[in-house]
């Protein structure tokens, strides 16, 4: 392994050394316009849009000694009245309208108003990604990882009003833990939790979770699937989810939503945004939330207020300067229970217990506080160098925890709750800073970028004497829960403060090769530095990663990539299924895992097709619960997924968008010294396949009408670890229309959305049912 990394990291470091970072000099003959727009582009790595019409057929002169990429564009452009702007990380190329001898406008063209938003014209297709960890913006045709984008306007027609709407129709996600659990709900990528995630770019660590991930603040969801220790440092090893906040828009835009968000109670969603000055140097967007009434769940009750302030100053052409205000909350009143299966008993089916009521106690909550603080700057130094920095500061306040039901041998049930009120806090910080820049040796083209990424975080909890809160009920009938009157309120007796405090920070390498418009490369490494502060621990260690990428013609892309990651060992709890852990505390080494995957993305007729065959190979960690009365923390063996991974996105034509894709997944343990008879079975609650598709048709396009349907097939799992509980199979299916006015003043825009139309019962995961039917009703009005 040591060779491999040396063979992997030494030829970057020798080119860097070598090469100096000059803007490169462009001196190019005649030929087709659409061909020089594309090697200048490919050059400064982002990619463009104009209006076919301005190009197609025509050739352009040479030029000769042209400093910079846009200058040189520019210079072949003037001949056509044409002309190129960088636009967020985009090439937006225009027509100039001649005004009078002295000056020009662009003219606005209608290609170029969606361009790379996702929107629903565009088939909900983005074809650059945000910063992907250390890697500014890149094409998805050229990024050798599978790399899924929800766009806003695909978020905003899904009528999502929860985390769990986006869950269930991603293609490349199969939900784990539901909103419903601890609004704190994550997904398995590539059979593996993916607890954790990014903010803008920027890595939480591992136990600073993701409560209050609110749908209405943000404008992207962009996820990894597969290894990502090299762009995120030490990070989940099945993918990483990245929220990206909505920012100021460049024109004032103006949207009020009403509606129902799946319940009886009232919801309000405000998106306003608009500059602050006439010059535009100053921009606001401002998203508020605020929700309240009865659930779909008998005599459970849902509030949740939101604010959000994004403003973006432009102190120059070259320099922007962005901050970020979330202040979130969550309160859920009467909390459902966990369900568990006791020794020797049979899971029921899903349809035995009804998910409409409440298997919790009423007088159980869950309520979370998350306030987030972020600011970044982008500074375009010059045209081949750049530095991108971010800074975010959270923290997250959350009390009330479920309670337990055990489905007992005689088919009854029993329920241990306690009545305590204890407070967590979560601290967490995250940072970078990237210096991107190009240069040239010889005929080979590098866009580098060499940065510092770090995080940290830390809890202080309270703990209570529960001797007197705890309430256990045995022999409970599944035909409708049973409800007690609450005990006293357990006594906060002591507060422990810096708990699992963790800190990472990497130094980051990257180098992004094109040798010609065929064959490219990706290289570099990560020197991470992981820290559990509070148990002394401290480990560094050097993660590698190489790619290459073919295009045999314009729009196919075969790749083949290998990574290698590190993430945090696991804390062993206090509790697991309500019982002791003997190991209390006790932290874990660094989890090493390392990525095979081979690729191939194809662009058809408005549509985006990625197909992705993966091994990965991660340490084993789990509690030990051979005695049951005293399980333990380990951390033991292998697991071994290897996988197929297929997705779509686009038009199919004018009428219809298509979205979707699906898993393929053989999941295993494996060289478990401990438990030899886990080996060879698959890890709890994976599935073994799930496919998502997403339509939408729009049949009357004069009438701005659209219809759409969802379906999420998720194969069947195991409840336990040697495989003998299993739970089936579900197929979801949603169904929703849109319709907008025009004979109003303000435009209208009415969506009707049921998921699960068919009021499937299932169970989500071992320990949770999954919703039934919800109705999701809102007018939209934008001014």
């Amino acid at each position: 392994m040591k060779l491999l990394k040396n063979f992997l990291i030494a030829p970057s470091l020798v080119l860097l050394i070598s090469s100096n970072l000059l803007a490169k000099n462009y001196t190019l003959e005649a030929m087709p316009l659409k061909e020089v727009i594309k090697l200048i582009t490919s050059d400064l790595n982002l990619p463009y849009v104009v209006d076919s019409k301005f190009v197609e057929g025509k050739r352009s002169k040479s030029i000769q000694n042209i400093e910079g990429g846009i200058k040189a564009l520019n210079k072949i452009l003037k001949d056509f009245d044409l002309k190129a702007e960088i636009k967020n990380d985009l090439i937006v190329i225009k027509k100039m309208k001649i005004k009078n001898s002295s000056s020009s406008a662009l003219e606005d063209v209608e290609v170029i108003e969606s361009a790379d938003l996702g929107t629903s014209k565009d088939g909900y297709l983005v074809h650059k990604s945000s910063d992907v960890g250390l890697w500014r913006g890149k094409s998805l045709q050229d990024t050798p990882y599978s790399l899924n984008v929800m766009s806003e306007d695909y978020i905003e027609n899904l009528n999502a009003t929860s985390i769990d709407q986006l869950w269930s129709i991603n293609p490349v996600m199969q939900m784990n833990w539901s909103e419903q659990q601890n609004n704190n709900g994550y997904v398995f990528l590539r059979g593996f939790s993916s607890a954790s995630s990014a903010f803008d770019g920027m890595r939480r660590e591992k136990w600073q979770w993701t409560y209050n991930t609110n749908v209405e603040e943000y404008e992207r969801l962009e996820t990894i699937s597969g290894s990502s220790g090299f762009l995120y440092g030490p990070s989940p090893v099945g993918g990483m989810r990245n929220f990206i906040s909505k920012r100021p828009s460049a024109t004032a835009k103006y949207s009020v939503k009403l509606g129902n968000a799946g319940g009886k109670g009232p919801y309000f969603h405000a998106d306003l945004s608009s500059p602050l000055d006439e010059e535009g140097k100053f921009a606001y967007r401002l998203n508020v939330v605020v929700q309240d009434g009865e659930t779909h769940v008998e005599n459970q009750n849902l509030k949740k207020n939101i604010f959000n302030l994004a403003l973006d100053y432009k102190v120059s052409d070259n320099v922007l300067l962005q901050g970020l205000i979330s202040d979130s909350y969550y309160k859920r009143e009467g909390h459902q229970a966990t369900w568990n299966i006791a020794t020797g008993a049979t899971r029921p089916d899903a349809s035995s217990i009804d998910s409409n009521k409440l298997w919790g106690q009423e007088w159980k909550n869950h309520e979370n506080t998350v306030r987030r603080y972020s600011t970044n700057l982008l500074w375009d130094i010059s045209d081949s160098v750049k530095l991108r920095a971010a800074f975010m500061q959270e923290k997250t306040t959350t009390s009330g925890y479920s309670g337990t039901n055990t489905i007992e041998v005689d088919g009854t049930y029993s329920q241990k709750v306690t009545n305590s009120t204890i407070t967590d806090e979560l601290y967490g910080t995250g940072a970078y800073a990237y210096l991107d820049f190009g240069f040239d040796t010889g005929s080979v083209n590098h866009q580098t970028t060499i940065g510092l990424q770090g995080s940290e975080s830390h809890w202080s909890w309270d703990n209570d004497d529960q001797t007197n809160s705890k309430v256990t009920l045995t022999g409970l009938s599944l035909s409708s829960p049973t409800n007690v009157n609450a005990p006293v309120v357990a006594p906060v007796t002591t507060r422990d403060t810096k708990q699992y405090h963790m800190k990472s920070k990497n130094l980051t390498f990257g180098d992004s090769i094109t040798f010609n418009p065929k064959w490219s490369m990706l290289v570099g490494a990560s020197y991470l530095n992981l820290q559990y502060k509070s148990k002394n621990y401290e480990e560094s260690t050097l993660t590698p990663s190489i790619s290459l990428v073919y295009k045999p013609f314009e729009d196919l892309s075969l790749y083949t990539s290998y990574m290698e990651s590190v993430e945090l060992g696991g804390i062993a709890g206090k509790l697991h299924n309500s019982v002791a852990v003997v190991n209390a505390g006790d932290a874990m080494d660094p989890l090493k895992s390392n990525q095979i995957e081979l690729g191939a993305k194809y662009s058809h007729n408005n549509m985006f097709y990625t197909l992705a065959l993966f091994q990965i190979d991660k340490g084993l960690e789990y509690y030990d619960s051979t005695n049951a009365n005293a399980p333990v923390f380990v951390q033991d063996g292998r697991q071994v997924h290897q996988g197929l991974e297929f997705t779509f996105t686009g038009k199919v034509n004018d009428d219809l968008i298509a979205v979707g894709g699906f898993t393929l997944l053989n999941a295993k343990i494996k060289e478990n010294k401990e438990n030899p008879e886990l080996e060879g079975k698959r890890p709890t609650d994976v599935a073994n396949q799930f496919a998502k598709v997403y339509l939408e048709y729009t049949p009357f396009t004069k009438k701005n009408i659209s219809l759409n349907t969802g379906i999420n097939y998720t194969g069947s799992f195991y409840g336990d670890k040697i495989n003998t509980d299993k739970i089936s199979s579900y197929t979801l299916v949603n169904i929703g229309a849109k319709y907008t006015t025009k004979g109003t003043k303000k435009p209208l825009t009415f969506r009707v959305n049921i998921n699960n139309v068919a009021d499937k019962e299932y169970w989500v995961n071992k320990g949770y049912l999954g919703d039934r039917r919800t109705v999701h009703a809102s007018v939209t009005m934008k001014f």
